[in-house]
């Protein structure tokens, strides 16, 4: 199967890894991207082989190898949307090893690091774990989303203000767009879970709409 090729065209890539003269370092950069891009695709068509190699896939989330910002972006974003199809096949035994891994970590972490695109499907990734049917109350992937929540809602409250001041600096305005896709992005994926914090995403929703309508 072509999934078991991928998964082992990776791991004869990090054999040969070291041996990458300095020059290139973009080259390789690319064929990691292209390598994990490539296992993404398959998600939707082979997401029961994806789950079997996931152990190999997951320390790439980590965001540090050794690539371009554009690339790790792009391979950040395929792993978490890799975890958010796998997710729901996967056993209690797995939901539990996977959560109390450092996956949670890896998710936060993409939010406050990247783009747009890499934190909502970081946040996507984070709410399909809280939201599996095994996913104990006060495990880290429900402890992680509600503290996303609650550090981005309380940033745009303590700026409220402010928001519609023109003298903003950039780094502000960057702050407030990013709070803003974060609340975005939980409110959107946790709309239909029974839990703290959909039961908050639509007051979340209401504030954020008006913030978002202040900076136009």
């Amino acid at each position: 199967m072509i999934v078991c090729a991928l998964i082992e065209e990776l791991l004869a890539f990090e054999e040969n890894r070291a041996s990458f003269a300095d020059k290139k370092k973009k080259e390789e950069g690319n064929q990691l991207m292209a390598i994990i891009s490539t296992l993404g695709v398959f998600r939707e068509a082979f997401p029961d082989l994806l789950q079997q190699h996931i152990d190999t896939i997951l320390p790439y989330l980590k965001g540090d190898n050794g690539v371009s910002k554009e690339n790790e972006s792009l391979i950040v974003s395929s792993i978490c949307r890799i975890i958010s199809r796998v997710v729901p096949l996967m056993a209690e035994v797995n939901i539990h090893r996977m959560s109390e891994s450092g996956v949670c970590d890896d998710l936060e972490r993409i939010t406050y690091n990247f783009g747009s695109q890499a934190l909502n499907v970081a946040i996507e990734a984070l709410s399909s774990l809280s939201g599996h049917k095994d996913t104990k109350e006060g495990s880290p992937p429900k402890l992680k989303l509600t503290k996303l929540a609650t550090t981005f809602y309380s940033y745009l409250f303590k700026y409220k203000d402010t928001i519609g001041n023109s003298s903003l600096k950039q780094g502000l305005k960057n702050n407030i767009q990013r709070s803003l896709s974060v609340l975005g992005a939980i409110c959107r994926y946790m709309e239909d879970k029974n839990d703290k914090i959909s039961r908050t995403s639509e007051d979340i929703a209401d504030f954020s709409a008006h913030i978002r309508t202040s900076l136009i």
